[in-house]
């Protein structure tokens, strides 16, 4: 049974998300090429939006360690490498700042609302 878990599941749920991603991404040029018809102002700040935010998870990357701990050094890790261990380190720090500036936002807004 689990020879076809990982001869044939995991290989349609990699296909599956790169699916996916791919019509993620084509909706999305869809969308801007919509919003920048009907709504140029709107999709400028938008696209500023985005490009702070991929800034901010490119410095995230640059500054996470990449150094592949003792555990993963065996030799049924092999496919773990420090650019993997990079990545992973990156998306986890980045989900990290981004929740806890989300919930300091949303104490900050809330004080300001009480003071009005």
């Amino acid at each position: 049974m689990q020879d076809i878990f990982v001869n044939w599941g995991i290989p349609i749920a990699q296909w599956l998300v790169i699916g996916g991603m791919g019509l993620a991404l084509l909706f999305a040029l869809l969308q801007l090429v919509q919003g920048l018809i009907n709504d140029t102002a709107n999709t400028v700040k938008t696209l500023a939006g985005m490009l702070v935010f991929f800034l901010f998870v490119f410095i995230v990357y640059t500054m996470a360690d990449g150094s592949v701990s003792e555990t993963f050094e065996k030799q049924q890790y092999a496919h773990v490498t420090p650019g993997l261990m990079k990545g992973v380190w990156a998306g986890i720090l980045t989900s990290l700042l981004l929740v806890l500036g989300a919930f300091a936002i949303a104490v900050v807004m809330e004080i300001i609302n009480m003071v009005k």
